[in-house]
């Protein structure tokens, strides 16, 4: 490693090479206007610098501060993820993923492409993320691909011509994809390990599954309460969404209803004047805050009106009994445009 900070100019699509250290500049790598970010290949020598503008990835050597390819990557590169031996671009405006050979870099690339979906991702009707689209699997040489065009996140495994498998997103746009690997690992001949955070004491069934072998098997374990841990605060109320199901449409009133029961006597608790509701457009550039009227029997309600289409998330909360908004399960509604009506046909 060079030791070095590499920064990006969008504007003049340089990236220069600064001194950790001294914070002198080292180095000027002159590329074209639209680069935004450099990311490196495992060991640290080479750089890849995506630059939707012009659709070419840059390649540099760390070793030198000097460009070593430009090359053609799909329409509008914008993300560059890698594995122990490929480099994958991510273009806006194609399904087609470029794979780039680490071996081949600086020497004759060796480039593949393959469908990473059946839509572009810049066909989303969301913005893109700068967080990471592409994510490696746990498993050697298979790469976890974000597609929020079709909704969907796919699995690749090196040496296919089309991904292997992938996973439903409930109907949501994927933004960006994170791995969590709690995959078990060699740890001495035989012994094999993991770590994991169990929410609460008691019997858990464990389940074990190898693919080669096949083997699956279940086995129980038990926790014991983390002395160092204090207890778990009940909470005093449980809430009920009365009409989760119900979209909203924007510029219309909207009723929001729940019920709040006191956990301790199993009443309804109708006497609350603190109620806070919090509605927010997903992901978080709208919000409102209203108190909530108190209908009897454990019932409140409150109106809201949303300004655009989109997903909504309601978090209730009642300082009086020490409830904050992330303690009670949240309510998400979905919101669409009004219909309207034009001699006598809906549009």
């Amino acid at each position: 490693m060079s030791k070095a900070l590499y920064v990006t100019n969008e504007d003049d699509g340089s990236i220069a090479v600064v001194d950790s250290r001294t914070h002198k500049l080292l180095a000027n790598i002159a590329a074209k206007p639209g680069i935004k970010t450099v990311r490196f290949a495992p060991g640290g020598r080479w750089g890849f610098a995506p630059n939707p503008v012009t659709s070419i990835v840059y390649i540099f050597d760390a070793s030198t501060n000097r460009l070593v390819h430009e090359q053609p990557a799909g329409e509008a590169p914008d993300q560059v993820a890698f594995t122990d031996t490929l480099a994958y671009v991510r273009s806006l405006g194609t399904e087609q993923v470029s794979a780039i050979r680490l071996s081949t870099v600086g020497n004759k690339l060796d480039v593949v492409k393959f469908p990473g979906g059946q839509n572009a991702p810049g066909e989303s009707s969301v913005f893109a993320a700068s967080a990471d689209a592409f994510v490696r699997s746990p498993e050697a040489g298979a790469m976890l691909i974000a597609n929020p065009a079709d909704k969907m996140i796919y699995y690749y495994a090196e040496g296919m011509a089309a991904p292997m498998g992938d996973f439903q997103n409930y109907g949501r746009a994927p933004r960006a994809v994170k791995v969590v690997d709690r995959s078990l690992r060699e740890e001495s001949l035989g012994v094999y390990s993991t770590t994991a955070r169990l929410p609460k004491k008691g019997v858990y069934n464990v389940s074990l599954l190898l693919d080669s072998p096949r083997v699956v098997h279940c086995f129980e374990a038990v926790a014991q309460s983390n002395p160092a841990i204090s207890p778990v605060r009940k909470k005093p109320l449980r809430i009920e969404y009365l009409n989760r199901e119900q979209p909203l449409t924007i510029g219309e009133d909207h009723k929001i209803r729940f019920r709040l029961t006191d956990t301790e006597t199993k009443r309804p608790n109708s006497l609350l004047n603190d109620v806070g509701v919090l509605v927010f457009l997903s992901p978080g550039m709208w919000q409102e805050r209203h108190v909530a009227r108190s209908l009897g029997d454990g019932l409140y309600e409150v109106s809201v009106n949303v300004p655009e289409t989109g997903v909504y998330f309601v978090f209730v909360e009642s300082p009086s009994q020490r409830v904050e908004y992330k303690e009670l399960p949240y309510l998400m509604l979905h919101a669409t445009s009004p219909i309207t009506k034009r001699d006598g046909h809906d549009e």
